[in-house]
Order: structure tokens, then sequence, then C-alpha cells
């Protein structure tokens, strides 16, 4: 494999970058370490929390403060259905 062919993760986060996001709320998890790589290559701010509820709240918050997007990373688990719930009644 070639060293310049990069990884789904790295395509990811180049993505959004481009979208100027400078902030992901979530949590660390053996699902999502790959993401988690990429991002610390990158300047974009991970911002940890310990329950998926605090980070979608957290992300919400800082996209009403700010105006701008904001993104919730989880990892597969039941964890990834309290995102999603949290995220409908905010939206």
């Amino acid at each position: 494999m070639s060293d310049n062919i990069k990884t789904v993760a790295e395509h990811l986060v180049d993505f959004l970058q481009r979208r100027e996001v400078k902030h992901v709320f979530g949590l660390c998890g053996h699902t999502n370490i790959a993401v988690l790589a990429a991002l610390s290559k990158s300047p974009i701010d991970f911002i940890t929390v310990r329950h998926e509820q605090i980070a979608s709240h957290a992300a919400d918050a800082y996209a009403r403060v700010t105006g701008k997007a904001s993104v919730v990373l989880s990892h597969l688990s039941p964890g990834l259905l309290i995102v999603q719930q949290e995220l409908q009644m905010l939206h």
C-alpha cells in the first residue's frame, strides 16, 4: 500500500477542515480511534466528554452561540442512539 493513500478517517477530517469546523465534541472509543488519530494531526480540537448526551448539548450550545457548524463524534454503542435522540430534540 502506498504511503500517499489517505484513510477514510483522514478524508473525513479533510472534509471537516474544508467546512471550517474548529471543534469536535465526543467520546473516545475503539470504534472511532482512526478518526481521533486523524484529528490529532489537524488543527481541529477534539473536546472529550464523559457521556454522549453532554457531547450533543455541547455541540448544540457551540452552534447556537457561534453560528458555526459543530460536530458530535460517538462510537458504535447504545450511546449513538442517545446522540441521535438528543439531536432530534435540539433541532
